[in-house]
């Protein structure tokens, strides 16, 4: 096609591609359907997105279009670096792509001598291109190359003008998608800590569905009796009890909507052990006054089990509080609740052993009695919550800890 035609058709076809290319924000792996449409669009051969380092000579991932597997590892192995655009296009201005053939000091007739071309190149048939830096951030280079073959012929000054009109979008795409993954991966960690550090909880949408459930929470809820996940809602057993949950949640959402919500507890008998307690807690973040969107409002609903005994760090305890081994043993089952008989039944040890070291956990954390101990411990930073550390205790210590909840 002449470059009249290749004009109209690129026009034509740039509200397709805008679309594709702002999926791409939230679906990094359509840049693959945005490189086979942007090829199309251009009458072009192939495409490539090179996603490099700061310093654009290392590959560190990319995608591409109508290159087999081998010929794309070649490229990214070796020939990227022996391309001879790819020196001037380092002095080149970012944010715009340049024709091979209009735009570099190498001329056709030097590129068909190059390495470059008859080693790589030249069985693929690819003859021209454009190429440039298209987005560059701390710790990453993105580029994007299109190729054409001989018969297609070179890249025009107004086909690579109206590509170029492309770049800005691509940049905002780049731009918004790291974004997007740098959010995610944060709320990622935040879940995680959370998981790790607070009790097991589950956070409910406006109406009370269940949006996310914390892997501890989930763990406990399989293994109770009282509590269950059905049709994304959270249930206890019992019609009554269920019912009196779904009016405690939709009464505190209403709170919470007049600006008068404060969490509150509901508390899930168990026969012989101490009673589970339901923490209702009514989020809503601080927001501008004005939102294009409502915020829908949202509630945490932390699980309190006394039977769930608290793991501790012990290697993160030496290092906070300098305690030997033994001793962090000690402090941990100290903030488990065991006293010194069952510590030193525990460790193979004698009382006095034991005696002797939490006499050492007291100095060195600042501490005169075990509660004191406990308490320092348990809100220290130390603390795992993990998923296993639901453990099903005696009868005679339920029982104990019953008579205490």
């Amino acid at each position: 096609m002449n470059e009249r035609q290749t004009l109209i058709h690129l026009d034509r076809r740039t509200p397709r591609l805008l679309d594709t290319l702002y999926e791409t924000v939230d679906h990094p792996e359509v840049w693959q359907r945005f490189l086979d449409e942007l090829v199309e669009a251009s009458h072009g051969r192939s495409a490539r997105l090179l996603f490099l380092n700061d310093r654009a000579d290392q590959v560190n991932t990319s995608h591409k279009v109508n290159i087999d597997d081998d010929a794309h590892q070649a490229y990214v192995g070796h020939f990227v670096n022996t391309c001879p655009w790819r020196p001037e296009l380092v002095q080149k201005r970012p944010g715009r792509i340049y024709s091979t053939f209009l735009d570099f000091s190498c001329r056709q007739p030097e590129f068909y001598r190059t390495e470059f071309f008859n080693d790589w190149a030249r069985g693929l048939d690819i003859h021209h291109g454009i190429c440039g830096t298209v987005f560059q951030e701390t710790g990453l280079t993105v580029q994007l190359l299109v190729q054409r073959t001989r018969d297609q012929g070179y890249f025009t000054a107004d086909e690579t003008e109206s590509i170029n009109r492309l770049i800005p979008h691509i940049q905002r795409g780049l731009h918004l998608s790291r974004q997007l993954q740098a959010m995610r991966q944060e709320v990622a960690a935040v879940r995680d800590v959370a998981d790790r550090q607070g009790l097991p909880f589950l956070l409910l949408g406006e109406n009370g569905e269940v949006n996310f459930v914390s892997e501890a929470a989930r763990h406990l809820i399989e293994h109770c009796d009282q509590l269950r996940l059905a049709e994304n809602r959270l249930h206890i057993a019992g019609q009554p009890a269920d019912r009196s949950l779904r009016r405690r949640i939709l009464r505190q959402m209403a709170h919470q909507a007049q600006g008068s919500a404060r969490p509150s507890s509901l508390r899930i008998p168990r026969a012989g052990m101490p009673d589970l307690q339901l923490i209702l807690s009514p989020l809503h973040p601080d927001m501008p006054a004005l939102q294009l969107v409502p915020v829908p409002s949202h509630m945490a609903v932390f699980i309190h089990d006394a039977l769930r005994a608290p793991e501790m760090d012990r290697e993160l305890l030496m290092e906070m509080y300098g305690l030997t081994a033994a001793e962090a043993r000690t402090a941990a089952l100290v903030a488990q609740g065991q006293d010194v008989p069952e510590i030193a039944t525990h460790a193979g040890t004698s009382a006095n052993t034991i005696r002797t070291q939490l006499k050492q956990c007291f100095r060195k954390t600042g501490t005169r009695r075990q509660s004191e101990l406990a308490c320092v411990l348990l809100t220290g930073g130390a603390r795992l919550d993990r998923r296993d550390s639901y453990t099903v205790q005696d009868a005679d210590t339920a029982g104990s800890l019953r008579r205490t909840a």
